[in-house]
């Protein structure tokens, strides 16, 4: 199956659910898609859907998934809920699934969450009801009766906020109070015992502006932004340095913070400084440092918060900080670091004192624009592909001619690419290094140790790929050259094309050649005019995104979506909607495609939540991309 969109791809908001996920596009419509044999997506099946499908033709406000079932604030604010039901959890009355929304109760509503098969609402008066599975008093109504309509939790009516757990539940009241209520049994209330409450209780006298309920630990964060966490504690997701189940809040790190949110069992949240830290469990590299051990304590995900933009290689990366700084990481057993020597490195190392524009990683080189339009490249030059002349490695990098430039691109990212092309700042276009296939473009099979001229043209853009080359010309044409053993060329045959050949008569604005090596294949993707997205060529992993794994001579549409950015990896690809959301496909052997997963996709899967994603770049076998900071 291929994505299903009606309308704009871009997205609102976003809540994964125990095996499905739901979200409201920026029109205001419900989208869902995952695992539906209980009806927890929503349309009137229970066909699992591998897309996002449309929810009905209502518009809405809010939504969230539980367990098993999804609810949802509409534009009127009244509360609709569909899917699994054995507890009550949909809240219509019944024990029986809905597969499609049915309206809960006659009210008006605030917002809505969803727990481990039961929900809680706020209403418009500020009363708090839940509804469902209410085993360890998780409704707060102070019976364990569960309940197949809402029920008032208390009889407060001052709530603002509300979260729903596994089996507890937390709020906070106008006054910035925190209230927790149901299973206790390791401290997730955070009252100081191991009591299950059947109704909310006072969690000690601090006030509070967020809190998250977790599997059987919970974090909140008080009103002078500090974060504090409390419950169950084996594998460090409290944060508090100890694996000792903490039946009291206790403060995480003396950082202040923004943002957190408790998983199964581990925790993540934002700085105050917009970086990201994880703790606790991290068997599935969840935590996401370089490590797979447990994390007693926050780590911080990533480098520093001051990325301009990266660059993922065979098996090395470079980006440009917020300073112009050039920095490297990764496999350098042929200088492609540019630090001086062939040492890999685990953590970033400036590549010299200059200040730079752009940078490219290919197989086992690198080249960059530094800030006065200056190319320069080095690493590994068995066929001139770093275009000084020679076929010399270089440790550090070295200045390509006297001209000055626009752009530059390394071409391969499995080991094998061994060409590059750059784009002159008189908008000419030159490529250098390995052609046995044609890939230069300038009609030979000929290695060129220094730039040539491609056709007497201008040019907007340019990408290398293994042994092919795509670029956009003026006009917004696209044209492709090189080997074309699996279609990647791109023009209905499989002819090899030793310079460029116009692909169809569309107008295009971006392209990206990736591929595996020369004897096997590669593949290509474009982004049209109209923000669609089209790939071919080589496509026994999925990477080609159209739900199958036939190769394609020709551009095929990559679902109906819009999209703003691509980038063709070795075997897999991954891009950006105009939702700033990130998606993904193709093998995923290593987990390149970022979904929690080894399983190959052969359609585009959303990696993550999060809807602010800036720049992506596929690699090899792993992927780099940045997330715009939040305001």
């Amino acid at each position: 199956m291929s994505p299903v969109q009606v309308g704009s791809a871009a997205w609102a908001t976003v809540t994964a659910g125990g095996s499905h996920s739901c979200g409201i596009r920026a029109d205001d419509t419900l989208w869902c898609w995952g695992d539906n044999v209980d009806g927890q997506v929503g349309d009137g099946t229970t066909t699992n859907r591998l897309s996002p499908v449309q929810v009905g033709s209502a518009t809405w406000k809010v939504v969230t998934a539980g367990d098993a079932h999804s609810c949802g604030i509409r534009a009127d604010d009244t509360l609709w809920c569909w899917g699994e039901n054995s507890y009550g959890q949909v809240g219509d009355g019944t024990n029986a699934d809905r597969s499609s929304p049915v309206q809960v109760g006659s009210g008006t509503w605030n917002t809505v969450t969803g727990g481990f098969s039961y929900g809680c609402g706020i209403r418009a008066d500020d009363t708090l009801w839940c509804w469902g599975r209410n085993f360890d008093g998780q409704l707060g109504d102070g019976t364990t009766t569960h309940r197949s309509s809402p029920v008032q939790a208390g009889v407060a009516n001052d709530w603002v906020r509300v979260a729903a757990g596994g089996s507890q539940s937390c709020g906070i009241r106008a006054v910035s109070t925190l209230w927790c209520w149901g299973y206790n049994a390791s401290g997730q209330l955070g009252d100081g015992t191991t009591t299950t409450r059947l109704s909310p209780v006072q969690v000690g006298s601090a006030t509070w502006k967020a809190v998250t309920a977790g599997g059987f630990h919970s974090c909140g964060i008080g009103t002078d932004d500090t974060l504090w966490c409390w419950g169950y504690n084996f594998n460090g997701q409290v944060g508090d340095g100890t694996r000792t189940t903490r039946l009291s809040p206790v403060q995480v790190s003396l950082a202040t913070w923004k943002a957190v949110t408790a998983g199964g069992s581990h925790s993540c949240g934002i700085r105050t400084d917009d970086t990201l830290w994880c703790w606790g469990d991290n068997f599935y590299g969840q935590v996401g440092d370089p490590m797979t051990t447990g994390r007693l304590s926050p780590v911080q995900v990533g480098p520093a918060d001051d990325w301009k933009s990266v660059t993922a290689g065979a098996l090395h990366t470079c980006g440009i900080r917020t300073d112009d700084t050039l920095w490297c990481w990764g496999d350098n057993f042929s200088g492609q670091l540019g630090d001086g020597t062939i040492t890999y490195r685990l953590s970033p190392v400036q590549v010299g004192s200059a200040t730079w524009k752009s940078v490219t990683a290919g197989g086992a080189h690198s080249c960059g624009i530094r800030t006065d339009d200056t190319l320069w490249c080095w690493g590994q030059n068995f066929y001139g592909q770093l275009g000084d002349g020679t076929t010399t490695a270089r440790l550090s990098p070295v200045q390509i001619g006297s001209s000055v430039w626009k752009s530059v691109v390394a071409g391969g990212v499995s080991g094998f690419g061994s060409h590059s092309c750059g784009i002159r700042t008189d908008d000419t276009l030159w490529c250098w290094g390995y052609n046995i296939y044609g890939q230069v473009g300038d009609g030979t099979t000929t290695t060129r140790l220094s730039p040539v001229q491609i056709g007497s043209g201008t040019w907007k853009t340019v990408t290398a790929g293994i042994a092919h080359s795509c670029g956009i010309g003026s006009g917004n044409a696209l044209w492709c050259w090189g080997q074309n053993i699996s279609g990647q060329v791109g023009d209905g045959t499989t002819t090899t094309r030793l310079t460029p050949v116009q692909i169809g008569s569309a107008t295009w604005k971006s392209v990206s050649a990736g591929g595996l090596i020369p004897f096997f294949g590669s593949h290509s993707c474009g982004i049209r005019a109209d923000s669609t997205l089209w790939c071919w060529g080589y496509n026994t992993y999925g990477q080609i995104g159209d739900a199958t794994t036939i190769n394609r001579l020709n551009p095929v549409q990559v679902g109906s979506a819009t999209w703003k950015a691509v980038s063709a990896g070795s075997t897999h690809t991954c891009g950006i909607r105009t939702g700033s959301t990130l998606w993904c496909w193709g093998s995923n052997s290593s987990g390149q495609l970022g979904d929690g997963t080894t399983t190959p996709r052969s359609s585009p899967t959303q990696v993550g939540a999060l809807a602010r994603w800036h720049a992506v770049d596929a690699g090899g076998s792993h992927t780099h991309a940045l997330l715009r900071n939040e305001s």
